[in-house]
């Protein structure tokens, strides 16, 4: 009841909300859009991505020099692909630092400092068509949430 009534504010204020699985579809089109669209700067906070078109934006971003950071909890996991794109000039990977930091849900996408998704799950294809979640896309700063993540980080 408390998490709903704090995150309310966040909800009555987006621009898109997807209810998942049923929007599944809509918001994995939406959001690769969005990050295909990236001039500058893609923050990423993710416990799994397993989304291979996401994979794909984010490798070609990074051959047009965009900065991509990203943060997850356990890059070394099984399929998990970040490990891969920690390979690629202009992509960092950091993993976050304690045990109560790591048991974090969720994942977000922050587009250019001013764009961001956030999806209450991991970015699995198959656990976002399957699962009930919610997401939502908001227009507004969200840089200090990503500063605060990289300061509870270690690089990878």
């Amino acid at each position: 009841m408390l998490r709903l009534f704090l995150f309310f504010p966040v909800l009555v204020l987006a621009q898109e909300l997807f209810l998942l699985p049923d929007d599944a579809e809509i918001l994995m089109s939406s959001y690769l859009k969005k990050v295909q669209q990236t001039r500058s700067k893609l923050y990423l906070y993710t416990p799994y991505l397993n989304d291979r078109d996401l994979v794909k934006s984010i490798k070609q971003l990074a051959k047009k020099e965009v900065k991509t950071i990203i943060i997850s909890q356990k890059p070394l996991a099984p399929d998990n692909k970040i490990t891969h794109l920690a390979l690629f000039e202009n992509i960092h990977v950091y993993t976050l630092k304690n045990s109560k930091e790591r048991n974090m849900q969720g994942s977000f996408i922050c587009i250019d400092d001013q764009e961001y998704f956030l999806i209450d799950d991991q970015l699995d294809q198959n656990r976002l068509k399957e699962g009930y979640s919610i997401s939502l896309f908001q227009v507004g700063p969200c840089k200090t949430l990503f500063s605060t993540l990289l300061r509870r980080s270690d690089a990878y």
